[in-house]
């Protein structure tokens, strides 16, 4: 679990999981595969806002 990680770096609110056929959509965009890591992370949450309101992803 990526966002388990995430939580260690201090206050983080995460947004839902980024639906499949959104993140196929941006590997067609793209015109490559996210990295693996980057696609889980994504699955789990569509977004990382850190402390201070600091749009991590």
């Amino acid at each position: 679990m990526h966002t388990g990680r995430i939580r260690t770096w201090g206050e983080a609110h995460f947004g839902e999981p980024a639906p499949p056929r959104r993140i196929e959509a941006l590997e067609r965009d793209v015109g490559h595969p996210l990295p693996l890591e980057l696609r889980e992370l994504l699955l789990e949450a569509d977004g990382i806002e850190g402390e201070y309101g600091l749009g991590l992803l």
